[in-house]
């Protein structure tokens, strides 16, 4: 079985040097997009962490809700950002894809990193506001079985 990809909303997202991105969701408040494929285009070190939160810790936020976003953002200083313990974390490779649970709350931080990082994401299609495949389980499921 495929899965279907959206053109609309395919992505290359650059992260300069020593800068990182705030905590959100991938997708709008209203709906999410549930998963995504990212893959690598611009990592030339090992210095780029991608982490996740628990959903619990983070529901204490705000939502930035700027119209213009296409992700659900969480609005905090960045010294409360700093204080907070990710669950978990990974540093992207250059060679791996990547299926992404877009559903939790993540960030990325290329604060260490003399390099630019890039990252291609590509979304699932949806019918109105249901998805075509569903989450990232069914994703999983289709992609690798299990």
């Amino acid at each position: 079985k495929d899965i279907p990809l959206r053109q609309n909303r395919v992505n290359i997202a650059f992260t300069g040097p020593h800068k990182r991105y705030h905590i959100h969701k991938d997708g709008h408040v209203e709906g999410g997009d549930y998963f995504s494929i990212n893959y690598p285009v611009a990592v030339r070190d090992n210095l780029c962490i991608t982490r996740w939160y628990d959903e619990n810790i983070i529901s204490r936020f705000p939502l930035n809700r700027n119209e213009y976003h296409t992700d659900r953002q969480l609005l905090m200083s960045n010294e409360e950002h700093l204080a907070l313990s990710p669950v978990t974390e990974t540093i992207v490779q250059p060679d791996h894809a990547i299926l992404f649970n877009t559903e939790l709350w993540h960030d990325w931080d290329n604060s260490a990193s003399s390099n630019i990082r890039g990252i291609l994401t590509l979304r699932q299609k949806f019918n109105g506001m249901e998805p075509l495949v569903g989450n990232f389980f069914d994703a999983r499921k289709i992609l690798f079985g299990y």
